[in-house]
């Protein structure tokens, strides 16, 4: 994945961390971004429509969560959807077995990091 980056959030659970699931949660095609499930689907955090008046809106803690009983990793993949990119425009046409090949690659890195340790 050298001239590749995959974007992500990782959000550690609220409950116990290391003993909780950790979810791999791929939010990614054309026009989606990892944003979409992390504000609008499970993620911790939720946009404030009730007191919406315009301008920036406001975010509040979403009760119902995934993150209460497991950490997520929310990542836009395959390379070209959300904020995940590449320097080379070969990298954006990918099949289903090379798209699951740089989440593997992936995943070992970021469990090798102090992210999961």
């Amino acid at each position: 994945m050298g001239s590749s980056e995959l974007f992500y959030l990782f959000v550690k659970s609220q409950g116990n961390p290391e003993m909780d699931p950790l979810l791999y949660y791929i939010v990614g095609g054309p026009g989606c971004a990892t944003l979409n499930g992390f504000l609008f689907q499970t993620g911790p955090l939720q946009f404030d429509e009730i007191d919406y008046t315009g301008g920036l809106p406001t975010l509040h803690l979403y009760p119902y969560t995934w993150t209460k009983s497991a950490s997520i990793i929310f990542v836009d993949a395959p390379i070209g959807s959300g904020y995940s990119y590449s320097t080379n425009p070969a990298d954006y046409e990918i099949s289903d077995l090379q798209s699951a090949n740089q989440s593997y690659i992936f995943i070992r890195e970021v469990s090798e990091s102090c992210y999961l340790k």
